[in-house]
């Protein structure tokens, strides 16, 4: 079996994304989940009976309840909601203590050994629920982290775990509150916070699910459809450049030189590719006229 090379020309399409929403208690993490397209939400916090907008969920009581789904279980949903990560892990770190001591640590925590089995099971869920090609979010509570005087907000997850989180998100937001007590959804990187904002959203309003049932569905559509479009983008521009590099290449006389100028200005190019076209036409001898605005012969001395 040969492996199979996507071209860089080839936009591959995104289908589905992961989404960590993380904040203070109290701000609504889970109801904002609820708010998803067609959620299953893996309660692990067993807290999802005080959240507005109930939709369908698991409690998950051991690890062994979320390893335990199958993809026949959450096929009828589009997003899978984990609430929270940190709880999850937590139950997870004690099963495989349970399983196997050489996982534990001293003082109770976890062995380098038992940390790499944690990985590898989180991540294992994580694949399986993107490999069914369903929206993911992770929902996490806020730790701030004292360093100097400066306070850091980060997501609320043991050890590793955390990093891994940081690294599979393909957008992560803090649940934040206006002076009015009204909250929004802030994707910004900001000095003693963490984000990701790749579709460069601005403060998202986050109201109350009565009135906005399908705030976070929104959401998750308008990242795929910027990432989408910027996929296209880049694939339209390395298409351009591949082109241009070989109409400079084949280019042997000054109308097609010329020509190549009035697609340079039509279409707006950097001055890197503005420099081949320099480069290919003083290599043919030709300079340009300031006057016309074109390339002219040279003159014979």
């Amino acid at each position: 079996m040969s492996l199979k090379i996507v071209p860089a020309t080839e936009p591959i399409p995104t289908e589905n994304v992961v989404l960590t929403i993380y904040a203070a208690p109290g701000l609504g993490k889970t109801s904002l989940a609820f708010t998803a397209a067609h959620p299953l939400l893996l309660d692990a916090d067993k807290g999802s009976h005080r959240a507005c907008n109930i939709k369908d969920r698991v409690i998950i009581n051991t690890w062994g309840d979320a390893v335990g789904l199958t993809a026949e279980d959450i096929e009828p949903f589009s997003t899978v909601v984990v609430d929270t990560a940190g709880t999850l892990i937590s139950k997870l770190m004690a099963q495989l203590i349970r399983n196997d001591p050489k996982n534990a640590g001293p003082y109770g925590g976890m062995s380098g050994k038992g940390w790499g089995n944690v990985n590898s099971a989180i991540e294992v869920l994580i694949q399986n629920i993107i490999g069914a090609k369903k929206d993911l979010v992770i929902v996490c509570h806020m730790d701030e982290q004292d360093k100097n005087g400066e306070i850091t907000e980060r997501i609320d997850a043991s050890g590793k775990p955390r990093n891994m989180i940081y690294r599979v998100s393909d957008a992560m937001c803090r649940i934040r509150q206006n002076p009015d007590g009204s909250r929004y959804l802030d994707f910004d990187p900001r000095e003693g916070g963490y984000g990701k904002n790749p579709a460069q959203l601005p403060k998202v309003p986050f109201s109350h699910p009565d009135k906005a049932p399908d705030t976070l569905a929104k959401v998750i559509q308008t990242i795929k459809d910027e990432l989408n479009h910027q996929t296209e983008a880049q694939a339209d521009a390395l298409k351009f450049q591949k082109n241009w590099e070989k109409c400079i290449a084949e280019a042997a006389d000054l109308p097609t030189i010329n020509q190549l100028l009035d697609l340079a200005k039509e279409k707006k190019i950097s001055q890197q590719q503005k420099a081949l076209l320099i480069a290919r036409a003083t290599e043919l001898t030709f300079s340009f006229d300031k006057t016309t605005g074109m390339f002219v012969a040279a003159k014979e001395t």
